[in-house]
């Protein structure tokens, strides 16, 4: 198996597990668990979120380290010039992948801090005026995390769309 072919696994792989788990999150978990209040939810909805970010984090790195061999081969090795047809689409892609990275590094270091200070508060139990903050607070922060997924998803989709326009020339 040549390098390119293991870049491209680990790209697809990386892609896969970022979209794929904001699609997960948003068409199947959050549906199901809307339907109970915040404090019956959070003990499952917190370590989800956990988890998923930090799988976000490694696609993200793989996907860097993959991108990047995978440019270089583009537009060194085949000499593809950035003003051709594929050399704007990638630079289109990559303009996209850098707007995924702002939103997804505005949502892990501002919301998702800020999610787990409130629900490690809420872990120690507090009175129940101060739970009540905690919980407000988590509730207040849900849907811009929402909302930040969902655009994240949506640019990952067009991304995807704008790579199959540089592979078959749609």
């Amino acid at each position: 198996m040549s390098l390119d072919a293991v870049m491209r696994s680990i790209h697809f792989l990386g892609v896969i597990t970022w979209v794929g788990g904001m699609m997960f999150q948003l068409i199947a978990l959050h549906p199901f668990l809307k339907v109970q209040e915040l404090p019956q939810r959070l003990p499952l909805l917190f370590p989800v979120i956990r988890r998923f970010l930090m799988m976000t984090w490694s696609s993200i790195t793989l996907l860097l380290i993959s991108g990047s061999d995978m440019l270089i081969r583009v537009f060194v090795e085949q000499n593809v010039s950035v003003v051709s047809r594929l050399g704007m689409l990638l630079l289109f892609k990559l303009m996209l992948v850098g707007l995924m990275l702002i939103l997804f590094g505005y949502l892990f270091f501002g919301y998702f801090f800020d999610f787990r200070i409130h629900y490690r508060a809420l872990l120690r139990k507090p009175e129940p005026k101060e739970a009540e903050a905690h919980y407000q607070a988590i509730e207040d922060m849900l849907p811009a995390m929402r909302n930040l997924t969902l655009a994240n998803l949506v640019l990952g989709l067009v991304v995807v769309w704008v790579i199959e326009m540089a592979r078959y020339g749609g």
